[in-house]
């Protein structure tokens, strides 16, 4: 045994070398402190709030960059997102662009309906409002007429016919049209969650979790004796999280039964599910980042560069965005099967006349983490033919598979006709990055080559 130790130290090496994190996809840095995240179900619209609302798309880049605010919400497809802040409530479209704001504020808590049609905002004098696509008011309501405490959070259903709501003091259920259909007064409200279709509602409390029906009636209570500051739950409620201050991710099923728990040093600084109930993900303040199944299985893991502070889970599974107390926003794939493949997308800003080719165009690409690369591409004529159509499709992309210095990779594309008017190429190239763990080739050589050079030496 004592004669083959440095032969098992190599593996023991080897082996941690495989399970090494994979680096996020992009990170993005402002200036601040992130206090909240929020992603689309393909993350092709991420919010992030710090030093001021920034709108970023899947590759990271800055779409939009506008004032401060104090709380956000992103519709599941990504079109509108809804913002609140001292001076009241916006709705957005994925560039910035306001589409219509109320006030007066402060909005204290926001949530946005799949499509964007349903704006749902809670006030800081303890009022709910409920806004349609453009900004009429649909539906108010008072929580508590005789002590008026700020909304802690809002949350609505898919359809935007169902919002549940916190304050300080108890949990609500109303309509869209504002009619109260519950109300609970157990242990003081600090999250919540409601199911896409509506049918139940998760209430992260100041001792447990409880299940509230969609028509307000209380359907079942874990008492957990922690303050329970994050909550997620599917869109058929057959899979719900919960994330606490001491450091507990818990998993729930149908009525909430208790399924699994974890506990991870530090504490929960957010939870998500995935729609389908078939992943649910967390992060810690000790910079770790996990992702299981229903059953509880980790299937991957990741170190943070920085202490998060906001954390979302895109409702498809495959995306997780944490945000930083050092001004970080990380995006993330979830790992297991059916991992993302990110996509960079980029116009070529050479126009090419007759029958000459397109320039080659640069495309970002995460560096050190790019194994394959694929590419299509389209042409637009300009100006367009009489009959208005779209011709000349542009064929030839080439890539060069692997990575240089600066973490890009580029592609090149032809007119498959030579055109007599000028040619707009627009390539798009999609990187395959390593599944969490898998061990970059350089280090398996720097490993193979020890183990050989330990055996030369013993045989000798």
């Amino acid at each position: 045994m004592i004669r083959h130790r440095p032969l098992l130290i190599v593996l023991l090496l080897l082996t941690l070398l495989a399970t090494a994190s994979a680096a996020p996809i992009w990170t993005h840095n402002a200036s601040d402190r992130v206090t909240g995240v929020a992603i689309s179900m393909d993350a092709g619209t991420i919010a992030l709030s710090a030093d001021h609302l920034r709108l970023l798309d899947r590759t990271g880049a800055e779409r939009g960059n506008t004032w401060p605010v104090d709380a956000l919400a992103v519709s599941k497809d990504g079109s509108r997102v809804a913002v609140g802040s001292a001076e009241g409530v916006r709705l957005l479209d994925r560039n910035g662009t306001e589409l219509w704001s109320r006030g007066p504020g402060p909005a204290t808590a926001v949530a946005i309906s799949q499509d964007g049609k349903v704006v749902a905002a809670g006030t800081g004098q303890g009022a709910l409002q409920v806004f349609n696509a453009t900004g009429g008011l649909v539906g108010s309501a008072i929580l508590d007429k005789k002590v008026q405490g700020s909304v802690v959070g809002v949350a609505i259903d898919n359809s935007g016919s169902t919002v549940a709501v916190v304050d300080e003091r108890a949990s609500f259920i109303y309509s869209r049209a504002g009619k109260l259909l519950g109300r609970n007064e157990r242990w003081t409200p600090l999250s919540v969650a409601i199911a896409g279709n509506g049918t139940v509602a998760m209430i992260g409390q100041a001792g447990g979790v409880a299940f509230v029906r969609g028509n307000g009636t209380l359907r079942n209570e874990v008492r957990t004796g922690t303050r329970v500051t994050s909550v997620a739950i599917s869109r058929g409620g057959d899979l719900a999280a919960s994330g606490d201050e001491a450091g507990m991710l818990a998993a729930y099923g149908t009525g909430g039964t208790q399924l699994w728990n974890m506990t991870a040093p530090g504490r929960v600084t957010g939870v998500g599910v995935s729609e389908n109930g078939t992943r649910a993900g967390a992060a810690w303040t000790d910079r770790s980042l996990r992702v299981l199944d229903a059953n509880g299985t980790v299937l991957a893991t990741e170190t943070l560069s920085g202490t998060p502070t906001a954390f979302a889970f895109s409702a498809d599974g495959r995306y997780l965005v944490v945000g930083c107390q050092d001004g970080t926003t990380a995006l993330f794939p979830a790992g297991g099967p059916g991992a993302p493949r990110p996509t960079a997308t980029t116009a070529n800003a050479t126009r090419a006349r007759a029958s000459s080719s397109l320039n080659a165009t640069t495309v970002p690409a995460p560096a050190g983490n790019l194994t394959a690369i694929a590419g299509t591409a389209a042409t637009n004529r300009t100006p367009s033919p009489p009959n208005g159509s779209i011709s000349s499709p542009v064929t030839g992309i080439s890539a060069l598979p692997g990575e240089n210095s600066s973490g890009q990779v580029t592609a090149t594309a032809s007119p498959l006709v030579p055109a007599t008017n000028e040619t707009l190429g627009i390539a798009t190239l999609e990187t395959l990055p390593r599944p969490a763990g898998a061990m970059p080739l350089t280090a398996c050589m720097i490993a193979l080559g020890a183990i050989c050079a330990m055996y030369r030496l013993r045989i000798r």
